[in-house]
């Protein structure tokens, strides 16, 4: 039996825990997913929307694109998330250019 586990952070703090020492030595491949650098970022956005059938449209502004960068902290699954809701805001105003209102209403949407 194999057993794949994928979380946060947290996961792998959970794991390092002494009490989960014999889970741990038992896992054969362990891998963490780094942040993204500001250039990483940009292209994952680029990447991810041609993924989706993009073809140059929509584009994110060069000032959009850094506050993407900024509050996400380039964490890969926060990307997806600010830039899922910033061309959703784009979208409801009928623009094929994600801005930097787009980008703060897609953020303030996710905060709790």
């Amino acid at each position: 039996m194999q057993i794949i586990l994928i979380g946060q952070p947290e996961l792998s703090e959970l794991l390092d825990q002494r009490r989960l020492r014999q889970l741990r030595q038992r896992i054969l491949v362990r891998y963490d997913l780094s942040r993204l650098s500001y250039d990483d970022t940009v292209h994952y956005i680029q990447h991810r929307l041609s993924r989706a059938g993009s073809s140059g449209r929509p584009q994110f502004t060069k000032v959009a694109e850094r506050r993407v960068f900024k509050w996400s902290g380039g964490i890969p699954r926060m990307i997806n998330n600010i830039c899922d809701k910033a061309l959703l805001s784009a979208y409801a105003r009928s623009s094929d250019e994600v801005n930097y209102w787009d980008v703060r209403r897609g953020r303030k949407s996710l905060q709790y």
